[in-house]
């Protein structure tokens, strides 16, 4: 009993999820309604001002609805300009602009409806069904917002509505309102799982499973993006495990898995887990983007001498290209040229067999 309330809780505030994964998912949730702020108040932005010039050829400024379609246009415009320009740099702009959005919406509905007194409210209607399914939002926010409307609505249309439409207004506006909450319930659900299916799908192809840093495919497709961003120089760490081959003969893969890890963890503790990719079976490479050579160089003593505390080598191969001159693949391979360098000094030096 206590495991099926637990579900419908979590059914009812976080759309199916634990409220840990909801709040993982929250950014994500975020970046998409920035994205429907913007497809929606640019539509708005189109059909008021189209409002406004049928408004105006059909009887001129003075028509009963222009100082609503103005009203509209110019909140509409603010909200575009602001998810725009301002949202990227302030995030926490869009819960703001998506509540004035929804209360324009809405205060648009109903005050066309209350200005046509004598007719039915079908714009009020129309938008308790739609607005509630633009935007991804906790569903015991959403389901406040429209039970407020409803009311709010519903008093209004009680005093200022013809008695020929307002018994049909009440009972439309609550029955589509308890509509919209149901169906909002469940939108919701599904759009939560679709998120969290995109990011896994999203988590399996750019991620080494076993080591948990970057794998291949994403290090591919992310090559281009260092010649872009770097404004001063581009430094390309080419790391390589000593001794893998022999430790999996010696000691099975499992001890080699471990050591693995214990590499991918220090990289990543140093350099992040961004820029940190495991390429092949036993390298790894590492992008730095316009940080001094000398801090990368002590993070590597700092990486190397971490893992050398566990009995575990890594050779590294460092190459350095300013941002006017840096071709990429060349950066590559002479950082991976360096860690080969690197590599048969040590086992020259440690006078172990190099297989």
């Amino acid at each position: 009993m206590k495991n099926k309330m637990n579900k419908l809780k979590n059914f009812i505030l976080y759309a199916g999820t634990t409220k840990e994964e909801y709040r993982a998912l929250r950014p994500d949730i975020m970046a998409g309604n920035r994205v429907n702020l913007l497809r929606y108040s640019l539509i708005g932005i189109f059909i008021f001002a189209a409002l406004i010039v049928s408004s105006f050829l059909y009887g001129g400024f003075t028509t009963v609805n222009m100082t609503s379609y103005v009203e509209s246009f110019a909140v509409m415009l603010i909200i575009f300009a602001g998810t725009l320009w301002i949202a990227p740099k302030y995030p926490g702009m869009i819960p703001v602009l998506m509540g004035v959005f929804i209360v324009a919406v809405y205060a648009f509905s109903i005050r066309i409806s209350l200005l046509h007194a004598e007719k039915p409210a079908v714009t009020v209607i129309v938008f308790l069904l739609v607005v509630p399914i633009l935007f991804s939002m906790n569903t015991v926010v959403s389901t406040l917002i429209t039970v407020a409307v409803t009311v709010l609505f519903c008093v209004l249309a009680w005093k200022l509505k013809e008695p020929d439409v307002v018994d049909s207004d009440l009972w439309n506006t609550i029955s589509y309102g308890m509509l919209a909450i149901v169906t909002n319930l469940f939108l919701e659900e599904i759009n939560i799982r679709a998120l969290r299916h995109t990011k896994k799908v999203a988590y399996l192809s750019e991620t080494d499973l076993l080591t948990e840093t970057k794998n291949r495919n994403c290090y591919e497709s992310n090559l281009s993006f260092y010649e872009r961003c770097a404004k001063r120089a581009i430094t390309c760490i080419f790391a390589d495990v000593n001794g893998l081959h022999e430790l999996n003969n010696t000691k099975g893969h499992a001890a080699g898995d471990e050591m693995l890890k214990t590499v991918a963890k220090e990289l990543v503790k140093c350099f992040g887990e961004a820029d940190t990719y495991r390429i092949g079976g036993d390298e790894f490479v590492v992008f730095c983007v316009d940080v001094p050579i000398e801090t990368i160089r002590e993070k590597l003593e700092i990486v190397g001498r971490s893992v050398r505390e566990k009995d575990y080598q890594v050779s590294f191969g460092v190459e350095t290209m300013s941002h006017e001159n840096c071709n990429i693949q060349e950066l590559i391979r002479n950082a991976e040229e360096n860690m080969y360098n690197e590599k048969e000094e040590y086992y020259r030096s440690s006078g172990k067999v190099h297989r």
